[in-house]
């Protein structure tokens, strides 16, 4: 895999109201010699990222193309034939690649990016990934040729087109679950509910496919915040993914940040805290030393381990400044695991 020279590209969007509502990307005068080696991942301000083309017209060349990757699109790119100048085309994966940090690894997983079809269970689209989201702040396109012996050259660069529609009727000021009485209760509080319709909880077993599980009236406008909560009984006995889908009378709709809460939970002596990190966590042992600690990410890289060969361990954040998303911290003593237990960095 080869990064681009500018890796990732910014564009810095500032001064539009509300959220989004569609996107296009541009890219402008692409040329490559085998153009089924290039991909790309564009990324929002606040993380989301979608997989925009990759797989496409194998075994043929680019020679300064200039196309719009677009759910407008009359149809995604061909995997065998070159597409048009000036065309308008659907995302479209036709393999999920391996991308070097910064780029957001491969799914499945939270921090992942999302794909699009034809490969694979996903069929995401840019509006199921970013409509919703505020649009100002930094996006970011990666771009990798992912094959040997050529290579390319974007000359025109890329640009965004972005609409934005009035922001949503509630303010989401916090959302979180947590395991309780061996029931997944998830809790949320809002304000300035106006003109809002409902909530649709939304679960999944991999963070890649959301099914909705309850739908949740909105309350009356409230000088103090208006609280929520749902007990989700038919949990998965590993990890589960929660995600809220906010929709206004006038049908316009966003969505919060996904939630994981680990099920079934043994206990074993360890208490760490927090579990959602901001600055820092610490873990603690009530009887056993703890020989050895680990963080890994959810492609399963190992990106923390320390000895503490003590009863308790203090992270700090500012030490080892991991990227937000979630990680497995696994606690062993003497030659046996400990505890599990997922982390959720900020």
């Amino acid at each position: 895999m080869a990064p681009a020279n500018l890796y990732p590209s910014p564009i810095v969007v500032s001064g539009m109201s509300g959220s989004v509502t569609s996107i296009k990307v541009k890219i402008n005068n692409l040329s490559h010699a085998w153009v089924h080696d290039v991909s790309f991942i564009l990324q929002a301000p606040s993380g989301e990222s979608l997989l925009l083309q990759s797989g496409t017209a194998d075994g043929l060349s680019a020679s300064n193309l200039t196309y719009t990757i677009s759910d407008a699109g009359a149809t995604q790119f061909s995997s065998n034939a070159l597409w048009n100048n000036n065309g308008t085309y659907k995302p479209t994966g036709y393999f999920w690649d391996m991308w070097a940090a910064p780029a957001p690894p491969t799914p499945p997983g939270l921090g992942t990016y999302n794909a699009p079809g034809p490969f694979g269970p996903q069929t995401a689209t840019l509006a199921s990934t970013f409509n919703g989201l505020s649009p100002n702040g930094t996006w970011k396109l990666f771009v990798a040729d992912f094959g040997a012996g050529d290579a390319g050259v974007i000359a025109g660069g890329w640009s965004l087109d972005i609409s934005s529609g009035l922001p949503l009727h509630v303010d989401l000021q916090t959302f979180y679950g947590s395991r309780v009485n061996d029931i997944n209760r998830l809790v949320w509080e809002t304000s300035n509910e106006t003109n809002f319709s409902h909530f649709e909880l939304e679960h999944s077993a991999d963070n890649l496919l959301f099914t909705s599980i309850a739908n949740i009236d909105g309350k009356a406008p409230s000088i103090d915040p208006n609280k929520y909560h749902f007990e989700h009984k038919e949990a998965n006995a590993a990890i589960n993914y929660y995600r809220l889908k906010m929709i206004d009378q006038d049908f316009l709709y966003g969505y919060s940040k996904v939630v994981a809460i680990q099920s079934n939970p043994k206990y074993t002596g360890i208490n760490t805290f927090p579990t959602v990190v901001q600055h820092e966590f610490q873990v603690h042992s009530e009887n056993e030393v703890i020989r050895n600690l680990t963080l890994h990410d959810y492609m399963g890289r190992l990106v923390f381990a320390r000895n503490p060969n003590d009863l308790s361990f203090t992270f700090i954040r500012q030490e080892c400044p991991l990227i937000p998303g979630f990680y497995i911290l696994s606690v062993f003593g003497n030659e046996s695991l400990l505890s599990k237990t997922v982390l959720q960095f900020q």
